[in-house]
C-alpha cells in the first residue's frame, strides 16, 4: 500500500506540468513564488540521477520497499507506468522498448518536454 501511494506521488510529479499549463494565468500569478520553486525542482530533478547511477531516487526507494520485483532494476517505474505512453512514441522514433538505451533516450525526451512546458509556464503564464 505504501509503495502504491509513493508511486502515485511519483507519477503525479511527472504529469503536473501538463496539468498546470491549463490553469489560468491569474491563479498562477497569485502563487508565483510557489510556481517558481516547483519549476526549480523540475529543473534540478535529473541532476540527482548522476549520484545514483543514472537512476531516480523515487524508483530506488520503491524497489527497496519491494516494488518492481519483475522489472528491470534501472527502469522499473518507467516500465510499469509509462509503457502505454512511451511505446507508441518510441515506435515512431524507431526506438525499441526492450532496449535500455532506447528507454533512457525516451526518458530524456520526456524530460525535455517537461522542461519546455515548465519554461513556458514560468516565462509566459506568469506574466502580468
Amino acid at each position: 500500500m505504501i509503495t502504491q501511494i509513493f508511486n502515485a506521488i511519483h507519477l503525479i510529479y511527472l504529469i503536473i506540468p501538463f496539468i498546470v499549463i491549463f490553469i489560468k494565468n491569474k491563479i498562477l500569478i497569485r502563487y508565483s513564488l510557489l510556481v517558481k520553486i516547483i519549476g526549480l525542482l523540475y529543473f534540478l530533478t535529473p541532476l540527482h540521477w548522476g549520484l545514483f547511477n543514472d537512476r531516480c531516487i523515487f524508483t530506488i526507494l520503491s524497489m527497496k520497499m519491494g516494488d518492481y520485483k519483475n522489472s528491470d532494476p534501472e527502469y522499473g517505474f518507467t516500465q510499469n507506468n509509462f509503457g502505454p505512453v512511451y511505446k507508441p512514441i518510441m515506435n515512431m522514433l524507431g526506438l525499441k522498448w526492450e532496449n535500455n538505451d532506447d528507454i533512457r533516450v525516451m526518458i530524456h525526451i520526456h524530460w525535455i518536454i517537461i522542461f519546455l512546458v515548465v519554461w513556458y509556464i514560468l516565462c509566459f503564464k506568469l506574466r502580468k
